[in-house]
């Protein structure tokens, strides 16, 4: 259980060579982090597990009809609005991540001052390879950028022994307004590990990247485990909380670098000068 930066950091470096093979990679990007302020908090989109599913394309047709009248613009890309509602606090199956540690770190800690049962369990950050879920779920370990192909298809492994399941369209995965050729439900079944190209410096300054959940409600890591593939997750002294945001606030991770709002800006200001 680490109780400073540093030795979360040692924990990060002592990590890195399982996933990659007994060498330390050369890129970040490799592994992928999400802070989270429970143990008990299961690694699914928050429209899973509010048992909301069913909700999700009115929410979405809803989104559609009223956000040109917020944003004074039309977007045509349907996972660049997938994504948008996402960070605007829409339920969705999208499950956020990161490629820092340190911000996954700084996640963590929020999550877990922000809940009023503190005492049950402790916060954690969580340590995922999206390669290898992508190699099991698509034949290739590559993580797709969606919202930027042309053609949205590959070639997918049938985990299910189903013999038809040969060829995903990755835009099956995409609720039925931004995809009408989900109506009929035919939407894609296990989760797949997503790269981020939404132009906003919050998505950027947080290193953001997705996975994605169809059909297969199953949490990440119990997913991870099934096609054999490493995650970890690195405990944090609930106790050392205060004193680890600190330290984060030092190296440049607070609350206006990570939200990058008018709201955060004022609130760095206030404790800064």
């Amino acid at each position: 259980m680490i109780k400073t930066v540093s030795e979360y950091l040692t924990k990060v470096i002592e990590a890195l060579p399982r996933f990659t093979g007994d060498k330390l990679p050369n890129r970040c990007g490799v592994v992928w982090y999400r802070g989270s302020g429970s143990q008990s908090y299961k690694l699914q989109p928050k429209i899973i597990w509010d048992n909301q599913l069913q909700s999700e394309s009115s929410h979405c047709h809803n989104f559609l009809v009223s956000y040109k009248q917020v944003l004074n613009q039309r977007i045509e890309n349907s996972w660049e609005l997938y994504g948008l509602m996402q960070h605007h606090g829409l339920p969705t199956r999208l499950l956020d991540w990161t490629k820092s540690p340190l911000v996954a770190l700084y996640f963590a800690i929020v999550q877990w001052e922000g809940r009023t049962d503190r005492a049950t369990d402790d916060p954690l950050v969580w340590i995922i390879d999206p390669y290898a879920l992508n190699g099991s779920v698509i034949g290739q370990k590559i993580v797709i950028c969606p919202d930027e192909m042309r053609l949205r298809k590959a070639n997918c492994n049938d985990l299910d022994n189903n013999p038809t399941a040969k060829i995903k369209d990755l835009d099956d995965y995409l609720p039925a307004p931004l995809n009408p050729n989900s109506l009929g439900g035919n939407r894609n079944k296990p989760p797949i590990a997503l790269e981020a190209s939404f132009s906003h410096n919050r998505i950027t300054n947080q290193q953001g990247c997705f996975t994605l959940h169809g059909t297969d409600e199953t949490p990440i890591d119990e997913y991870m485990h099934r096609i054999d593939a490493r995650v970890e997750n690195i405990a944090i002294d609930p106790d050392s909380c205060a004193c680890l945001k600190q330290e984060l606030r030092l190296y440049g991770f607070d609350e206006f670098f990570i939200f990058q709002d008018l709201d955060s800006l004022s609130n760095h200001l206030k404790k800064h000068f």
